[in-house]
């Protein structure tokens, strides 16, 4: 596929933040080629088909209430597959025994789970008062209202409101270390209360076709010839793009859509760490409830 030496606008990453600002130059009328180093799109938001399993590049899970979403992708497309609210908390027992699993729900979306919820061993009773309190107040701000918080990191909110260490550690830590790649939960307070606000709004769902159905909606919107795979960027010189193939693209504006240190590399900044994370797989001949909850590791 041939490059344009000239366009308007480059942007260098096809993961969805990438996709989505192409979009959205492509829609005010701009030209706009993105460039992409590996073979396919999503870049984080990855799936693969092995023997039949769609097997999702780490910790995935799609909030539908995300502020940007219902915007930027056509949900009904997606044949999304719900969670139950809350999550299924798996403590091991005190006396060296087989360990269990305790349903910890939205009560206020499935009543049925108020008694499993409120004897759930995670915390005390005033704990779960207030994660009531902490529901109600994430509810009544808009995402741009609870981005100009007072900020701090998550650990320090969630003490900071009373939450004791047992309920930190057996349900703050495992779900939140999880969805944002923190088990220290060191990330800034107003991102924890922008996701916790979504999951009590609205669901958490996969794509029935796996998570990288979401950035290949989001490609298929562009103009042919838009995107280029196997195409890194090696070098920017002002606003032109220098490619490792020694190719070079004149643009009017760049965009850089990549992770924390490949932007820093390209900037010529500091460089930025970057969280990583690893995933297993496997397979069992039954599942191990007939629940839909995640299923969180509630003892470290």
């Amino acid at each position: 596929m041939t490059l344009s030496t000239q366009v308007d606008v480059v942007v260098i990453g096809a993961g969805l933040s990438g996709l989505a600002a192409a979009h959205q130059i492509q829609q005010s009328g701009f030209s706009v080629v993105v460039l992409e180093s590996s073979d396919a799109v999503g870049g984080r938001v990855r799936t693969d088909n092995v023997d039949g399993f769609l097997l999702d590049h780490g910790f995935q899970v799609l909030l539908t209430a995300y502020p940007e979403l219902a915007t930027q992708v056509d949900m009904n497309a997606l044949d999304l597959q719900a969670f139950d609210p809350g999550a299924l908390v798996w403590l091991q027992s005190k006396n060296g025994g087989p360990g269990k699993g305790h349903v910890v729900s939205d009560p206020f979306r499935k009543p049925s789970t108020l008694l499993a919820t409120t004897f759930a061993p995670i915390g005390s009773m005033i704990d779960k008062l207030r994660i009531v309190l902490l529901r109600l107040r994430v509810l009544r701000g808009v995402a741009p209202k609870l981005l100009r918080n007072n900020d701090m990191s998550t650990l320090d909110a969630l003490r900071s409101a009373g939450f004791s260490h047992r309920m930190i550690e057996t349900f703050f830590r495992p779900l939140f270390g999880g969805v944002q790649l923190d088990p220290q939960l060191v990330t800034s307070r107003r991102m924890f209360d922008i996701i916790f606000r979504s999951l009590s709004e609205g669901q958490s769902v996969l794509p029935a076709r796996g998570m990288q159905a979401l950035p290949e909606q989001l490609a298929s919107r562009l103009y042919p010839n838009t995107i280029h795979l196997n195409s890194p960027v090696e070098s920017l010189d002002g606003t032109t793009v220098v490619l490792c193939n020694g190719e070079h693209i004149a643009a009017r504006a760049v965009v850089i859509a990549t992770d924390g240190p490949t932007a820093s590399t390209l900037l010529g900044l500091p460089p930025v760490l970057s969280r990583t994370a690893g995933c297993v797989y496997f397979s069992a001949d039954t599942p191990p409830n007939d629940m839909k909850y995640v299923i969180l590791d509630g003892s470290g």
